[in-house]
């Protein structure tokens, strides 16, 4: 905004202060071809992340039932031992603490993991900063009292998106009960291998799950990072509403190449103690296709340069990341862009 402060500033005194003839009297020649080159900047482009924050603690919780699978937890395990968990038994087992052990005939492990899930919306770094080189072709037609013609232009913008917004999510506790049979545990600490020979108890849990609900805060970081590269193409329709001033309106085609990187680091800490990390990244290039409306403003300094301020509307639609179960989604559909440069006619 304080571009366009200055820019209008400017112009205020450039149009005070000369009074050389403008490209309006340019009507009954032509065709006219004009190259320029602006600042842009952009609005309103924004990135989503989805299923943030989920990190199993301390391993991964094994969701294959039955008694045949290593299983791992907090507070011990329960694993497969050499003779292949014969009986539905096995001796390679280990806990942690006499509370593990209710008085019903059962040993209880414990894991706990942050559910995941959560999203952030819409997140966005504005204003983010480019260029734009244009050439235009356009013809006098006196039945319009303008210009009519064409326009081409390259543009470059390098988008950073970021959010460290700490989040809050739910913990999922799993409490699998596995039975005894009949054995008088060891005292805890205890650690059983799998040659044994051991106490045994049963290989098959009963499980429960338990969801606190704000259980896990996670902190870190998601970020895009791309280098966007577009085209525009389309008809142009230029008013002399003076012989120093002229506004142009256009609109067509628009075409980009986005070349991004999703990355995100994040740290998931629970209420009830116990922390992970997790990090990871994605690259891609996507083809992105749309339409754009324009609209300038024009002040001759001479038959040749001008200066001139615009603003743009393009949708290009959105494109997706995915880094692991981690998404990232780049919205282009409502962009709007300032310009502020110079132009020159030949």
């Amino acid at each position: 905004m304080k571009q366009l402060i200055l820019f209008t500033t400017l112009a205020g005194v450039l149009w005070s202060g000369t009074s050389t003839s403008a490209q309006s009297d340019n009507l009954q020649n032509g065709p006219l071809s004009r190259v320029g080159v602006s600042y842009r900047s952009g609005f309103n482009g924004s990135a989503s992340f989805k299923n943030v924050g989920g990190l199993n603690l301390p391993a991964d919780p094994d969701p294959v039932p039955g008694g045949g699978v290593d299983r791992f937890y907090d507070d011990g395990y329960v694993r497969v031992d050499s003779s292949g968990n014969a009986g539905g038994e096995t001796w390679f087992w280990g806990y942690q603490s006499a509370s593990q052990l209710p008085g019903d005939g059962t040993i209880v492990m414990r894991r706990t993991a942050a559910a995941g899930g959560l999203s952030r919306r819409d997140i966005d770094d504005d204003p983010q900063h480019g260029f734009e080189l244009t050439y235009n072709l356009e013809w006098p037609v006196q039945a319009l009292r303008g210009f009519l013609g064409i326009e081409a232009a390259f543009n470059f913008m390098d988008l950073q998106i970021a959010d460290r917004q700490p989040l809050t999510g739910n913990t999922i506790g799993i409490a699998d009960a596995f039975p005894l049979n009949s054995i008088v545990p060891p005292l805890a600490p205890y650690a059983g291998t799998r040659e044994g020979p051991g106490p045994s108890i049963g290989a098959t849990p009963v499980p429960s799950v338990m969801i606190t609900p704000g259980g896990a805060t996670v902190t870190g970081a998601r970020r895009i990072d791309a280098s966007l590269y577009g085209l525009r193409l389309g008809p142009n329709w230029r008013l002399p509403l003076s012989r120093r001033v002229s506004v142009s309106l256009g609109g067509g085609l628009a075409l980009a190449v986005a070349d991004s990187r999703f990355s995100f680091r994040e740290t998931v800490t629970l209420a009830g103690g116990g922390f992970g990390s997790s990090a990871g990244s994605d690259g891609r290039a996507a083809w992105l296709a749309g339409g754009y409306l324009s609209g300038s403003v024009a002040l001759a300094l001479d038959r040749a340069w001008a200066v001139v301020a615009g603003v743009q509307y393009q949708n290009l639609g959105a494109y997706s990341h995915r880094a692991g179960a981690r998404s990232a989604t780049v919205d282009l559909g409502e962009s709007v862009f300032l310009t502020g440069g110079i132009n020159f006619t030949f």
